[in-house]
């Protein structure tokens, strides 16, 4: 018998009104949280009364200051309570809390061996990067929730296997949060485009329609939005990976051997860490470890990115390795410079006899300036994510600096564009 199913669709009245609660109180990132939030509230209302202490005390550290001053006023003895330092224990950040579900998948998995299953479904093992693939950090949040679900599985079942397509489902409100965190920094302040860590994640961007026909069409966004991050970072639905005939499995976990995935049976996909997921695990995050949102990468994660994952991609590799030797000699180079270099490097292996079935099997296209352009600035993007090179945007251009000049410098981005200009004209 087919299940049921319940689709409720809140009126345009009632979207209005969650609208202006997700602009003002801080706690909620889309309407999808608000309305989750509130159906885990009244389930423990009527199910566990008694918890219903331990959901205000969550939420006060969202409350605004209005509301805090009214509760002062209407119920003192409640505002103490809430404002004592008893009170202040469970108000810890989410970052905080994610932090300490981090280090306990560190403990627990540091002393345990994954199991290497050889039959794993392989990665399409493309030559180039997929250019959705802006930034690495995504690929670290994701990791740590697939790790904090291994975990769990392993003291409950006994495995660490864990079903993909609940993995698929289950992480991406977590990954949502942690996007409001870091959107929400990036806005107060006013954080540059080229430096924006949440670059690589899901963007919302809600509003509330009088017309109907306009409402869904954004509701239709917001879902494709989602599915675009779950795509590109964990990986294809259950139903795209049966119907595609060369079986693979794309997505930025298992293209970096992240990720170990295997066929349970003839419908459902089981997915855990590799060893090399593990070492990225425990590597320390600023921002996992410190609540330091300045920066996205440590130190030991670059090195990982450029030891263990740039090498995985053969055309990628080359690319930007020509891009390192030129930007070191000249110090530093505009988007044309680039893109004559990738011209350069990519013609060369395209001429590659040896890559001929690789050309053929990823549809790549000799020329296609759009294409290129794309692969030059998500190539760029994630080199400037690691501190390989420093990326600056002045008037509308980019401009990229090596690692030794600009680790030297503490000029501005307009006084260093004057500088390179000056010293193109001498």
């Amino acid at each position: 018998m087919e299940k049921e199913k319940f689709v409720f669709s809140p009126d345009v009245k009632d979207l209005r009104e969650i609208d202006k609660i997700v602009e003002q109180i801080d706690r909620y990132g889309s309407r999808d949280e608000f309305l989750r939030e509130s159906i885990d509230m009244m389930i423990t209302w009527w199910r566990n009364p008694l918890d219903m202490t331990k959901k205000s005390a969550e939420l006060w550290s969202d409350y605004t200051p209005e509301m805090k001053s009214q509760i002062k006023e209407m119920a003192p003895e409640f505002y103490n309570q809430m404002e004592s330092p008893a009170g202040a224990d469970n108000k810890k950040s989410y970052l905080e809390t994610f932090t300490e579900k981090v280090q306990k998948s560190r403990n627990f998995l540091k002393s345990r061996k994954i199991t290497v299953f050889k039959e794993c479904i392989p990665s399409s093992s493309p030559p180039l990067m997929n250019k959705l693939h802006t930034r690495f950090f995504p690929s670290k949040i994701v990791t740590c929730l697939l790790a904090k679900s291994v975990v769990e599985n392993i003291e409950q079942n006994n495995s660490e296997w864990i079903d993909y397509e609940s993995f698929r489902k289950n992480s991406f409100e977590e990954v949502l949060e942690i996007s409001k965190i870091i959107k929400q920094y990036e806005d107060e302040n006013k954080v540059s485009r080229n430096e924006r860590i949440s670059t690589g994640f899901p963007a919302f961007h809600e509003k509330t329609f009088e017309n109907k026909e306009d409402e869904l069409k954004n509701m239709l966004r917001i879902k494709a939005s989602k599915e675009r991050f779950l795509e590109q970072f964990v990986g294809p639905t259950t139903r795209a990976i049966h119907q595609n005939s060369n079986g693979t499995i794309s997505g930025m976990l298992n293209d970096t051997g992240l990720v170990q995935i295997r066929k349970k049976d003839d419908s459902l996909l089981e997915i855990t860490l590799s060893e090399d997921g593990i070492k990225f695990l425990m590597l320390p995050n600023p921002i996992i470890d410190n609540q330091n949102l300045k920066h996205s990468m440590s130190k030991e994660e670059k090195d990982f990115i450029l030891v263990k994952v740039m090498p995985i991609f053969d055309l990628e590799k080359r690319i930007i390795s020509g891009i390192m030797k030129s930007i070191e000699k000249s110090q530093d180079m505009d988007t044309k410079q680039i893109d004559a270099i990738i011209d350069i490097v990519k013609t060369k292996w395209f001429n590659d006899k040896s890559n001929t079935s690789q050309i053929e099997k990823y549809n790549l296209k000799r020329v296609d300036e759009d294409y290129w352009k794309n692969v030059r600035i998500s190539t760029m993007g994630r080199l400037s994510e690691i501190g390989a090179i420093k990326w600056i945007i002045e008037k509308g251009s980019s401009v990229y600096l090596s690692r030794v000049f600009w680790e030297d410098l503490t000029c501005k981005p307009e006084e260093i564009m004057m500088m390179i200009q000056k010293n193109k004209k001498n």
